[in-house]
């Protein structure tokens, strides 16, 4: 597939290629939900502890007297200047059941958190959820304590994928993240510019728009500028069919 820049600055598709099986991804405006229905945003404050305590991961937990700090910044850079061990975060949030209606995958959910400086361990609603970006099987969820185990994992975007009917979620009703941390030394803790949500593992998180991988080509008699776009189906068990539009 290309897009082809006219003399107009009109945005063509010439030719096609497929680097996977693919999927329709421009699905017609009027069904597509709006974000704030395909995600729950988890940005805004979390509430913070330093320290290390069990108990602070069970949802039951009173953190009114935490501290709050924002997610996208280390917590030496908002009042705790050369602190180095463990801390948590916690997060409650709300979980619609309107996400699932509203999918066009209905089976998973995926929670962002980006990267966490430099371990950690998350649990949902005081269960294993994660550690440092892998998700922990329901069956495992005994296993903790090992978040100083894996030094280095400071850049790890923590995405961690359950089923939609895993216990460890609560729809239509409160929920809440706990993030144990480990600073090995240096800055500490959450600390990215990105996204964090809650939202459904949808078609847009299972297919890679590829743009930079091909360089622009001229066609000097027209005047048009095309590059070649690869959609690269990245899941394993999924296989998707249809158009790609570009608008």
């Amino acid at each position: 597939m290309k897009f082809v820049l006219s003399k107009a600055g009109r945005v063509v598709l010439m030719g096609v290629f497929l680097a996977a099986t693919l999927f329709s991804c421009a699905p017609k405006k009027e069904v597509v939900p709006p974000a704030s229905e395909r995600m729950v945003d988890l940005s805004g404050m979390w509430k913070f502890k330093t320290g290390d305590n069990p108990s602070w991961a069970s949802p039951k937990y009173d953190d009114s007297l935490w501290d709050t700090l924002r997610p996208d910044e280390p917590w030496e850079r908002q009042g705790y200047r050369n602190y180095d061990g463990y801390a948590w975060y916690r997060k409650h949030f709300y979980l619609p059941s309107s996400l699932r209606e509203k999918s066009f995958l209905k089976d998973s959910v995926l929670i962002v958190l980006g990267p966490i400086d430099d371990t950690d361990e998350t649990y949902l609603n005081g269960v294993l959820l994660g550690i440092n970006g892998k998700t922990v099987a329901l069956a495992d969820t005994a296993r903790a304590g090992s978040a100083e185990d894996f030094p280095g994992s400071y850049r790890v975007p923590r995405r961690y994928v359950v089923a939609a009917d895993d216990p460890r979620l609560h729809w239509d009703a409160e929920n809440v993240l706990a993030v144990r941390v480990y600073d090995h030394g240096g800055l500490g803790g959450l600390w990215a510019k990105t996204q964090r949500k809650v939202t459904m593992l949808d078609v847009p998180e299972l297919v890679y728009v590829d743009v930079l991988s091909s360089d622009f080509e001229i066609d000097r008699r027209s005047g048009e500028y095309s590059r070649a776009v690869k959609l690269i189906n990245l899941s394993p068990a999924r296989s998707f069919s249809g158009k790609f539009v570009v608008e």
